[in-house]
């Protein structure tokens, strides 16, 4: 059985979705400004910090992937109901019987509509 509070989280994933991008997209603009502005104060830039400066880079640059990973496989809202709605409703009995009862129902029309028009063609 589901509970409220799964319930509230499954209503939330889409704004945690959104929430991780806008981190991944800032992340990568900083990126981004770092690596295109590095020649310019590069040579003012001790060796030490630079060295500091790229690790950072680095590490950066692996958030942003594991961000951008976060974004690409949580699933939607409407992504989590289907998920945990679709084999719920596949596996219940009463909805497997609906086509069986609609399929007999439709064969006894078929057979009346037949019926009819065999009645129809003998009168001409």
């Amino acid at each position: 059985m589901i509970t409220m509070g799964a319930v509230y989280w499954i209503t939330r994933l889409d704004s945690i979705c959104n929430l991780v991008s806008v981190g991944a997209l800032l992340l990568l603009i900083a990126l981004i400004g770092v690596v295109m502005t590095y020649p310019i104060w590069s040579d003012e830039v001790e060796e030490e910090n630079k060295i500091k400066l790229w690790k950072s880079v680095k590490v950066s640059f692996i958030i942003f992937c594991f961000l951008a990973a976060i974004t690409a496989f949580l699933p939607t809202t409407k992504e989590a109901v289907a998920i945990y709605m679709i084999p719920k409703i596949a596996n219940n009995e009463q909805v497997q019987k609906l086509p069986d009862n609609a399929m007999k129902f439709l064969n006894g029309k078929f057979e009346e509509w037949i019926k009819d028009m065999e009645k129809k063609g003998e009168s001409k």
